[in-house]
């Protein structure tokens, strides 16, 4: 039998993101979904290539209509990541405290079973290094990093990944209350914060966080 055919489509990227997220279980996917995703985007963006070194009165309508597709798939992808990433961590928690026990792996991707371990057995080390260190009345086992200090007033808020100053694209907040670090709707990492601290982060992270109540715009 031939190889098979590239079986992602926006179609199916929207219907698994409507199933992750409507249900409480993780939806079964096909093994090889990450080598068709990767081959999705790279067909679409060899067709926008492709459309971009037309000459045609039609071919501004077709990049932007390619465009359009190629970011409403990501859209989703990133959807679909975000909610399978919850029920994942929502298991780990679950099975350290199961003692490993009760969680069906059976839809799990070979890179989500790395994942799910490593997150497992994370909680499961810091259970017995805090918990059950103060039930045993000693000191909890852990080494403390100590975090950054805030920009001192006047100064001038970095980037929080590369220490660079205020870019386009970014807003200065101002942070009202402690916060641990947290994954983005951009699926990248900010944090953690400390309370007053300033910190020139990207505009949806912004919204996320002044639209919960942790942080005031400054621009």
């Amino acid at each position: 039998m031939a190889e098979k055919d590239v079986i992602i489509t926006f179609d199916t990227l929207f219907d698994l993101q409507r199933r992750e997220k409507y249900r409480g279980e993780l939806q079964k996917i096909d093994p090889r979904f990450f080598d068709d995703v990767i081959k999705y985007f790279t067909e679409k963006q060899s067709i926008l290539e492709s459309q971009e070194k037309k000459k045609s009165v039609f071919a501004s309508n077709e990049i932007e209509k390619t465009r359009g597709q190629m970011y409403e798939a990501k859209r989703l992808l990133k959807d679909i990541y975000t909610w399978r990433e919850n029920k994942i961590v929502q298991g780990a928690v679950f099975q350290s405290r199961c003692n490993g026990r009760g969680f069906d792996f059976s839809a799990l991707l070979p890179e989500e079973i790395e994942l799910f371990n490593s997150l497992q057995s994370t909680l499961m080390k810091y259970r017995e290094d805090i918990l059950h260190s103060l039930l045993n009345h000693e000191a909890p086992k852990v080494s403390i990093t100590r975090v950054s200090e805030p920009a001192s007033e006047g100064e001038a808020p970095k980037s929080l990944k590369t220490g660079a100053t205020k870019s386009d694209g970014s807003c200065c907040i101002s942070i009202k209350s402690d916060l641990p670090e947290f994954m983005g709707p951009d699926m990248n990492k900010y944090g953690p914060f400390k309370s007053g601290e300033k910190a020139d982060i990207p505009a949806e992270v912004a919204d996320m966080l002044v639209k919960s109540g942790n942080a005031d715009r400054k621009d």
